[in-house]
């Protein structure tokens, strides 16, 4: 996300369950990178690894939990996590 972009947590309880959405205004994710969201060692910045997404999903699998994708070009993308047990 360029650095004027902005960033948005929002949380929403159901029940016993919480929802939490991380959206951004950033440049979107194209047909192709959407495919490789997740994929190590793969990124499409010059300083960066390609490990964070890769790790953040595994960690949320881990807990049988999901993330869910939605993004558009030069929109912005959101990841929802869903069914995450309130502790």
């Amino acid at each position: 996300m360029e650095s004027k972009g902005k960033l948005h947590i929002t949380t929403k309880k159901n029940g016993t369950f919480v929802e939490i959405n991380i959206s951004d205004s950033g440049k979107g994710i194209g047909e192709e990178e959407f495919k490789r969201l997740g994929t190590p060692f793969y990124t499409t910045k010059d300083t960066c690894t390609g490990l964070g997404t890769m790790a953040c999903y595994k960690i949320v699998d881990s807990l049988k939990r999901e993330v869910h994708v939605k993004s558009k070009l030069n929109i912005g993308t959101t990841h929802y996590l869903i069914k995450s047990l309130l502790v």
